[in-house]
């Protein structure tokens, strides 16, 4: 016979699951009971990808398994795992899917109605090394785009921005090696500095714009300003 704390020896998705959703279980006995239903959880969370939006979203489908362990505590182990976990999956991707459209739909609204005072305004004049490591948690287009419109790329350690720079490819298609190059140097016209980066990073004008908003936000916020 087993020890207590460790899990049984079986494949049965409701034994697992009520295995997983027992408090009086260690950790690890729970944590390996749960990893049983792995499969189970992905093939669930595939299916719903494709009904909710009609196709596999990587984004969805790799997050389905920590969201089900958030919630296992609420299985019952005289149910269904298979239907709690559908109709769990179900509710979660319903209410990501409509926060996702919300945000990005208040990010559009936001580039159309202040296209410029999203340039405008770095959070700092000069960077710290505080600055430094904030940035390098940043969204690797988001610190770039901030950085080369506000000017302060150059205060960046070289090795460092060299490095930030090769972290970015969309597409796969790495940036020039010289960036941002010198004509966006030479350019003293802020919209014209922005037409040029958008292109280089290969985004719209106004996703560039949110970018930079959302990567001066995040600055501030962890600077405490």
């Amino acid at each position: 016979m087993p020890p207590p704390d460790q899990p049984r020896d079986s494949t049965d998705p409701n034994t697992l699951a009520a295995q997983a959703a027992d408090e009086g279980q260690s950790r690890d006995a729970r944590r390996i009971a749960f990893e049983g239903l792995a499969d189970l959880i992905r093939d669930l969370a595939m299916s719903l990808s494709v009904r909710l939006t009609g196709r596999v979203r990587d984004e969805l489908t790799d997050a389905a398994a920590g969201e089900v362990y958030l919630r296992i505590q609420h299985y019952k182990p005289d149910g269904s795992f298979a239907a709690w976990c559908h109709r769990t999956l179900h509710n979660w991707m319903v209410d990501k899917l409509r926060a996702d459209t919300r945000r990005s739909e208040r990010e559009q609204a936001a580039a159309r109605l202040r296209p410029e005072a999203t340039l405008a305004d770095p959070p700092a004049e000069t960077l710290s090394v505080r600055d430094v490591n904030i940035l390098d948690g940043c969204h690797p287009g988001q610190r770039l785009a901030l950085l080369c419109l506000m000017g302060l790329w150059r205060e960046i350690p070289k090795d460092v921005w060299r490095h930030w720079c090769e972290a970015y490819a969309p597409g796969g298609e790495q940036l020039p090696a010289e960036f941002p190059p010198v004509e966006f140097e030479k350019c003293s016209d802020q919209q014209e500095r922005a037409d040029i980066l958008a292109e280089l990073l290969r985004v719209r004008r106004g996703t560039l714009a949110v970018w930079v908003h959302r990567c001066a936000a995040r600055w501030r916020e962890q600077r405490g300003e």
